[in-house]
């Protein structure tokens, strides 16, 4: 990104010395201290320029060539200019030879994407590009890194549950279950339902009583749950028949110790009753009457941390023993 500043406009000291410090010229303190000793009257980005005007040989030298070449195809589309950059400074090759270089490369290759992207809009140049990246960090837009592994790598993926839609997984580990789900949009003073429009409290100006109109809010109360339940058919669908494994923290008070309050509710192959449903508070209180109901098919227990914990040093320790 500064290698695109100074190329929209060169006298910005933060993006010149960036550039400057970088692979792609590689000057180290002494010669940047050199740099500002030699022209101390001016901004440090033009006595950058200086040096490499008056470089008749060496990395300044080197720079200023690319760097003027890369002047002229400033008018390229802008991921065709950030592939051009690549090619002639090679800074390509070197992110890919670094450590982790598969995801440097790739996002590398995420920022030529969002280039494309930017060029599907009304707007054109490096100037509007550069100005709309600003906008991305000023509103903290993150668009994280590429993903490099594959659909069956044998890795651990964290993800929330919108994104495991689609996916399954041998073992699937569920944290939060037993969160309070958010039902304040059904608590507020107007409320809007898709069918009976909108639920308001009227407030009177003497006395000031705030009281219901003909339709009630309560009657016009949007499902809090429905995107929970969205959320529970994703948590199922992602974990293969049979390898269901959750863990709980028994010292969150939010989780049960045990499931007396649930054994009592529940009958052997129904459904949740459409109260428990109704009445339900988090994710366990959908999950596990559900499993309790099929005794045969599920196992539940409360497995305190310690007892995880010492499970996975004995399996250090064996592993240590086989080598």
């Amino acid at each position: 990104m500064a290698m695109l500043r100074i190329l929209d406009n060169p006298y910005q000291d933060i993006p010149m010395a960036a550039v400057l410090r970088s692979p792609l010229v590689g000057l180290d303190e002494e010669e940047m201290a050199q740099i500002r000793v030699e022209n101390p009257e001016c901004s440090f980005a033009e006595a950058a320029m200086h040096a490499m005007q008056d470089a008749t040989e060496g990395a300044l030298y080197d720079f200023y060539r690319m760097y003027r070449k890369l002047r002229e195809k400033q008018d390229l589309p802008i991921h065709e200019l950030i592939q051009k950059i690549l090619q002639l400074s090679g800074y390509g090759n070197y992110a890919a030879a670094l450590p982790a270089g598969e995801r440097r490369a790739a996002n590398l290759a995420m920022l030529v994407e969002k280039a494309v992207d930017y060029e599907k809009t009304s707007y054109r140049g490096l100037f509007h590009f550069l100005r709309y990246i600003d906008k991305l960090q000023k509103y903290e837009v993150d668009f994280g890194e590429a993903d490099t592994t594959g659909e069956n790598a044998n890795v651990v993926r964290v993800m929330t549950i919108h994104k495991s839609k689609g996916l399954e997984f041998p073992v699937v580990f569920v944290s939060g279950l037993g969160r309070k789900m958010n039902q304040m949009d059904a608590s507020d003073r107007l409320v809007v339902h898709p069918d009976l429009g909108l639920g308001i409290c009227e407030i009177s100006g003497q006395p000031r009583v705030k009281k219901k109109q003909c339709v009630p809010v309560g009657d016009c109360r949007p499902d809090p749950q429905g995107e929970s339940r969205r959320g529970t058919a994703h948590i199922v669908c992602s974990t293969d028949e049979g390898k269901r494994k959750t863990g709980f923290d028994r010292n969150d008070q939010r989780c049960p110790k045990t499931f007396s309050g649930y054994t009592g509710n529940v009958l052997p192959g129904k459904p949740v009753s459409y109260r428990q449903r109704v009445r339900a508070g988090s994710y366990l209180d959908w999950i596990l009457p559900a499993m309790l109901s099929y005794p045969q098919k599920y196992t539940l227990d409360v497995v305190p941390p310690e007892k995880i914990v010492w499970e996975e040093v004995e399996q250090a320790a064996d592993s240590r023993e086989k080598l």
